[in-house]
């Protein structure tokens, strides 16, 4: 508990120091990850409140914080402006012209059956993502406040349509194992969604990279780089942790920090090499330092290659790559099979 209670702490204080230096969108996400490890802390939603990009988007906050404690005066008080300005608010005459609906992330009208949203650029069809890459044209804005706004629906009534669109959101961002839980929701409300559940397997077969450091900072970073290459990503905090996730999945790459405490990064890829169903895994080891001695006690240890920190975004992809070109060219058969589905 107190480690959860440290992690808690040191994310909200990040979080509150990227927003005093109005650096908005990293202070968003931070908040984000704040509420989903503890998501009775009424700051941090009061924080997403004050943080949104939409009056809807703050409302749904507010209105969390008010779930959690009904006597909350700031929430009562901030609830009570928003909805006074949203009625103050002019209605759209303009009716929209036939064959013609809103965009699931912004609202934008968009043509039925259309492929891409014009305003926020977001895939809306499944058969958009054949190789899984982040859609670098789709407002990362939009998408994370439809995430919001359709995981507040789907707590309130879940439905298919709350679960799907959260999963499709997830997947204009590159986010695989997000998406991936999303789109499992939508899948088991419509069980004949064969679309879904050929994405659902093709997800699955995409390479999972490990990634075992003890820094938030380095975890975050690593993760988010690899998502951006469409990389699936696992974070594990310490030796032990990352050890209870190899009993539960196979990574195709495991990412591991040398200085960690209870188990080092050393004694963790001696065990994986002692195992004969992990022990050709690729290990990169991170290190701070970048000493001849540290190289080869990680060679001697088992591990396959070295990236010393700090580590910029094009050495981070370039060595899992490397380490990963032979399943790269098994997977390059995958788009025959995905054309043949959706063509």
């Amino acid at each position: 508990m107190a480690a959860l209670l440290t992690k808690h702490n040191i994310l909200f204080r990040e979080a509150v120091t990227a927003a005093k230096a109005g650096d908005k969108i990293v202070a968003r996400a931070l908040f984000r990850e704040v509420s989903e490890s503890e998501p009775k802390s009424e700051q941090a939603w009061l924080w997403r409140a004050a943080l949104a990009e939409t009056a809807e988007e703050a409302i749904t906050h507010l209105e969390t914080v008010l779930s959690l404690n009904p006597g909350n005066k700031t929430a009562l008080d901030q609830l009570g402006g928003l909805r006074l300005s949203q009625l103050s608010k002019p209605k759209p005459q303009a009716e929209p012209e036939a064959g013609t609906g809103p965009c699931p992330f912004c609202a934008q009208q968009i043509q039925a059956k259309a492929s891409q949203c014009g305003r926020c650029g977001a895939y809306l069809l499944l058969s958009s993502f054949e190789n899984y890459l982040p859609n670098r044209g789709a407002d990362e804005g939009a998408m994370r406040n439809a995430i919001v706004r359709y995981e507040a629906a789907a707590k309130r009534q879940p439905t298919y349509e709350s679960h799907f669109f959260v999963g499709l959101a997830h997947l204009n961002l590159g986010e695989l194992s997000e998406a991936a839980l999303a789109l499992e929701r939508a899948f088991r409300l419509k069980p004949d969604e064969r679309d879904v559940a050929f994405v659902l397997k093709e997800i699955a077969d995409q390479p999972i990279v490990l990634a075992v450091d003890d820094s938030i900072t380095v975890r975050r970073v690593v993760s988010s780089t690899l998502k951006k290459a469409g990389y699936r990503v696992v974070v594990a905090e310490d030796g032990m942790q990352a050890l209870a996730k190899l009993d539960e999945l196979t990574p195709a790459v495991i990412l591991l920090d040398i200085t960690m405490p209870r188990m080092d990064g050393y004694q963790v890829c001696k065990i994986v090499r002692q195992n004969a169903l992990m022990q050709n895994i690729p290990v990169i080891m991170l290190s701070g330092k970048d000493g001849f001695f540290d190289k080869v006690k990680g060679k001697m240890a088992g591990c396959s290659d070295y990236l010393t920190k700090p580590f910029d975004a094009d050495a981070l992809t370039r060595t899992v790559q490397r380490h990963l070109a032979p399943a790269k060219k098994s997977a390059d058969g995958k788009t025959s099979l995905w054309k043949q589905r959706f063509s």
